[in-house]
């Protein structure tokens, strides 16, 4: 009521203008661009560009002078320092100016994905970036969420959240729930957020936040608060500007006060000699500073930049060349960084050994796998893919390990499902009914804390299993058990609240890998003197 949106045919023309009037449309704002000046005041502002510019004001000065009294004088020194200034300032410009357009063709991209919309009572896709608060978004398996939603329609709706909260196991929503105001991000059922993806089922929402006021954009906008510091290497080269500065000054002062005495003593000393003396000593200053080095500071971060930007590193600032070359501690996120998250069965329990996927001899554990699942294919051939919960993809997966040929949805062809009950957070487990040939077969899946417990197994055995779970538990590993229970007929029993007597089948080990060339990335560091943290 309060977005004026419809929740069947979504808003309407004037709906849309209104809202589009006092909320926007789903743009982050962009921070102001730099111009050309600012810029060039901003390369010019290094230490020893300044020290260089200084002494170029004081060398053409003194030439010119030199020039107007008698008519001649030597410029080179001043052409000089005068060129190193503008071949240094030159690179850096030219530089960065590539390093923003790639930033911001990358910009372009992500901005551009389509989204379906309900408008006027008609379903139509349009740029993400032309949603508005109150549009009715259509959720669909696979699809990324573009800006932040109340749902108002769930059919087995679970979202890959782990963009906001670090955590990749699936966050399953309930578009029915109504939650208290203060209730933590990870824990809103019924909202939906953008830079998150669905997994599996569908809905819709209805958009309450875009831009800026997405979480997403909350924390983008609070990135980019934050003031720049000096680079080590500005820190650094600062540092040795002020040695230079007071050594030159130094020095100039005593071959002052000593050539003033010299001159006194001889009797010379007058304010034209004392003049040239002066001059002499503000040239032994500028003579000090070495005019190459930041031409070839700037000259050696190009090349750096250059050779990052070939291994896919994009660098907005060159100075940040160096400042990676200076870090001693690295902090990394665990889960898509460290790890593939990619959820994988490393092994199946289903006696008293455990085995590999592809050595799984049990056919009833192969069919829970494929048949009691919501988790489909996508593409063919080296690019399939298997959309779904993260748990759900990698038990299809295994199950394609055990067999050769494998196609999950022609498997299931032979099968007609007769009733079904969809995992949630309560239940913490998932069934699947279908028509055998003499009768009916439910599969369960779900925590062993529940399974366990609704099947028929001796107390000894149960705290052996408990056992043993705990144990891979301990080495970071989801434990998923699997039961099924026949009957005859097509009614297993089960959806008239039937919670008991299924057969125990055996567990399943879940990790999300590490990436393959983790190990050697952190020995790398850890020689060259890195220190790495996890952060989870």
């Amino acid at each position: 009521k309060r977005l004026g949106t419809n929740l069947k045919s979504g808003l309407d023309e004037k709906g849309l203008e209104r809202n589009v009037e006092k909320y926007g449309y789903n743009k982050l704002s962009e921070r102001k661009k730099r111009g050309f000046f600012a810029k060039l005041f901003g390369a010019l502002k290094e230490p020893m560009l300044v020290i260089l510019a200084f002494g170029f004001i004081v060398a053409f000065g003194t030439s010119l002078g030199t020039f107007l009294r008698t008519g001649e004088a030597d410029f080179g020194e001043s052409i000089g320092i005068l060129a190193a200034i503008a071949l240094s300032v030159t690179i850096t410009l030219v530089m960065e100016g590539s390093s923003e357009k790639a930033f911001a063709a990358l910009k372009r991209i992500y901005d551009d994905a389509p989204v379906k919309v309900i408008r006027n009572g008609e379903t139509v896709l349009i740029s993400q970036s032309y949603l508005t608060v109150g549009d009715l978004v259509v959720l669909e398996t696979g699809d990324k969420i573009v800006a932040d939603g109340r749902l108002v329609e769930c059919d087995g709706l679970s979202l890959d959240e782990s963009a906001l909260t670090g955590e990749n196991h699936s966050g399953f929503k309930n578009a029915e729930k109504v939650l208290a105001l203060g209730t933590p991000l990870a824990e809103r059922t019924n909202s939906v957020y953008s830079g998150t993806f669905v997994r599996t089922g569908g809905g819709k929402m209805i958009v309450t936040a875009v831009g800026d006021n997405t979480e997403m954009g909350i924390i983008a906008g609070e990135l980019g608060e934050k003031k720049e510091e000096p680079s080590p290497l500005a820190a650094k080269l600062d540092k040795l500007g002020k040695i230079i500065t007071a050594t030159g000054a130094a020095a100039a002062v005593f071959v002052l006060m000593l050539s003033a005495v010299r001159l006194a003593a001889r009797g010379t000393l007058d304010f034209n000699g004392f003049q040239e003396l002066c001059i002499s000593c503000i040239i032994l200053i500028i003579a000090a500073v070495p005019e190459g080095l930041p031409t070839i500071v700037a000259v050696s971060l190009a090349l750096n930049m250059i050779k990052l930007a070939k291994e896919n590193a994009l660098i907005k600032k060159m100075a940040a060349t160096e400042t990676a070359g200076a870090v001693s501690v690295i902090c990394s996120d665990k889960t898509g960084t460290l790890t593939k998250n990619e959820m994988t069965v490393v092994s199946v329990c289903a006696s008293e050994y455990c085995t590999v996927p592809e050595k799984l001899q049990s056919e009833v554990l192969c069919e829970n796998f494929i048949l009691n699942s919501t988790a489909r294919a996508a593409g063919r051939g080296k690019n399939a893919r298997y959309i779904g919960s993260g748990t759900e993809c990698a038990l299809l997966s295994a199950a394609e390990k055990r067999f050769k040929k494998f196609d999950a949805e022609k498997f299931r062809e032979g099968y007609k499902i007769l009733y079904r009950t969809p995992f949630s957070s309560e239940n913490k487990y998932m069934t699947t009914t279908v028509k055998t040939a003499a009768g009916a077969r439910t599969y369960l899946k779900g925590a062993p804390e529940k399974v366990i417990y609704m099947c028929d197994l001796p107390e000894e055995k149960r705290k052996r299993l408990f056992s043993e779970i705990e144990v891979h538990m301990k080495k970071a590993a989801r434990i998923i058990c699997f039961a099924h229970k026949d009957a005859d007929g097509e009614k297993s029993g089960y959806e008239k609240g039937d919670t008991k007597g299924f057969s125990y089948d055996g567990f399943a080990v879940i990790k999300d890998p590490v990436r393959e060339d983790v190990k050697a990335s952190v020995k790398k560091c850890f020689a060259a003197g890195i220190k790495v943290k996890m952060l989870t």
